[in-house]
């Protein structure tokens, strides 16, 4: 049966010579990277003790902000239980219409397992659910995108599940093209496998209701489940820019906290982000070790 695993790959003759060079220039490049690495911690621990909110908050998307809405603090107090009306309600938020590309984020933790509700809303339930959400699922997350569902409507589901018990930064971008297609997931800055459970929208999907966090506009409230810095951006967001409400929003939390409380893992992460985004020699020689494995994919496909 043909590439039945084990699969060792063996390029063209004519191939050889460079696929073996590239080999050497990838254990170079991945060297040179652990040894930047090592070498930046002492200039991204200036840079921590010279950050301040307002310097971090610079470093947030802002194009197209359209929402933010703080809420609960980012701690490890127990999530609200079973409770009525939503944490935050706007009139004239979030008001899309299907070929209007936008995102919408937070921070959640869900303290029960299997949990269903909306984070975030503005949904006429009454109306055939006309509206979009930010959805959780038993763990997982996405979004409904409806005119009337489920005969005109897009659904488009995370595989993954949210972790019980830790804030996780959830993104959900739309591209404004209709299509299941055009729906990205993140979790803490990282593109979720998806399934689309509904991808048919043709009608408007603009509600008079409401936008409510917490809930849809009557129902699915979503219980267990805090929920913070919420923002909605009237674009659909990069990766690169859902990485900065990631990196901002922990390098935040780090700051919240006096030095001899911060864990190292934390640090680590914020640490982690600043390297891959503001330090210059090591952006640079990510890009050359990425450049090696595309032309070792290339080589691959021929």
């Amino acid at each position: 049966i043909k590439d039945t695993p084990p699969v060792v790959f063996v390029p063209a003759d004519e191939d050889q010579p460079r696929w073996e060079a590239l080999a050497g220039e990838e254990r170079a490049a991945k060297e040179a990277i652990a040894a930047r690495t090592e070498a930046a911690r002492a200039e991204f621990a200036s840079w921590l003790e010279g950050a301040s909110n307002e310097s971090l908050a610079a470093l947030l998307p802002a194009d197209g902000l359209k929402l933010h809405a703080r809420l609960a603090p980012r701690d490890e107090e127990p999530a609200p239980k079973a409770g009525v009306g939503a944490l935050l309600e706007l009139a004239d938020a979030g008001d899309f219409e299907k070929d209007q590309p936008f995102t919408v984020s937070a921070w959640l933790r869900i303290d029960e397992a299997g949990r269903t509700g909306a984070a975030v809303a503005r949904m006429d339930d009454a109306n055939g659910f006309r509206g979009w959400d930010l959805w959780v699922d038993r763990g997982r997350v996405g979004t409904h995108i409806v005119h009337k569902w489920s005969e005109d409507a897009l659904k488009v589901m995370s595989k993954a599940q949210l972790t019980v018990g830790f804030w996780t930064h959830v993104a959900v971008s739309y591209d404004g093209s209709g299509k299941a297609s055009g729906v990205k997931v993140y979790f803490d800055g990282v593109p979720q496998a998806t399934n689309a459970d509904a991808d048919n929208l043709k009608g408007s999907i603009r509600a008079t209701v409401p936008l409510k966090v917490g809930q849809r506009h009557a129902t699915s409230r979503l219980e267990d489940a805090a929920i913070s810095d919420v923002r909605i951006h009237a674009r659909s967001l990069s990766k690169l820019d859902v990485d900065g409400l990631v990196g901002v929003g922990r390098a935040s939390d780090l700051l919240a906290k006096a030095k001899e409380q911060r864990k190292d893992e934390e640090t680590q992460r914020v640490f982690a982000w600043w390297l891959t985004s503001f330090d210059g020699p090591a952006k640079e020689l990510n890009a050359k070790l990425a450049a090696v494995e595309q032309e070792r994919e290339a080589l691959k496909a021929r």
